[in-house]
């Protein structure tokens, strides 16, 4: 309690209640409630307000890297961290957030760096073996492609192929018209 009205030669003091939760006393016969700590927006109420004592807050809890928000904190609970999935699901900084879904290479791309609790999968572009050249190597989903250019007398018209296909050779009756490319196949026409 608190001195609401001092007291005079004709009247005993007025003693009044501080307002739980708001404010507080913490000594007797004191001259005025003492306003009670309030919790800011990063904190939450460890212990409340009494009439005698004052609100104890404490900071939230912040996931490391790895970990995601499982249950947000409120006014009087503190935040829960639950470890995310490696492979799965992760966490790349510290924070509030909840894991996130790592991310999957599409059909175009292969894995570069593998996943964890604290790291996204990173996925490259696969190399295109262009016309004139040949698959010698096919991807996995964590390696790229190799390709060559198509040896001699061989050629490629389309792009990621396996093989090169043996050009056409002119009879001894024919001439070349239009000479083998690395993309093109020869073009013979008969002598007259």
């Amino acid at each position: 309690q608190v001195i609401t009205t001092n007291h005079t030669a004709t009247s005993n003091r007025v003693c009044g209640n501080c307002s739980l939760g708001l404010t507080f006393g913490t000594t007797i016969n004191a001259a005025a409630c003492v306003t009670a700590t309030v919790c800011d927006s990063n904190q939450f109420e460890l212990t409340p307000a009494t009439l005698t004592s004052d609100r104890v807050c404490q900071n939230t809890t912040i996931c490391a890297a790895g970990e995601g928000e499982s249950v947000a904190p409120t006014t009087t609970t503190n935040r829960q961290c639950t470890a995310c999935v490696s492979g799965v699901n992760f966490t790349a900084t510290a924070g509030t957030a909840a894991c996130a879904p790592v991310r999957v290479c599409t059909s175009l791309e292969y894995q570069t760096t593998a996943p964890s609790a604290s790291v996204n999968r990173v996925c490259a572009a696969l190399t295109n073996c262009s016309a004139g050249s040949y698959i010698t190597t096919n991807h996995t989903a964590i390696s790229n492609r190799a390709c060559s250019p198509c040896p001699d007398a061989t050629y490629q018209a389309g792009i990621n192929s396996f093989a090169c296909v043996g050009a056409t050779n002119c009879t001894a009756w024919q001439y070349q018209t239009i000479a083998l490319t690395p993309t093109a196949d020869r073009t013979c026409a008969n002598t007259t």
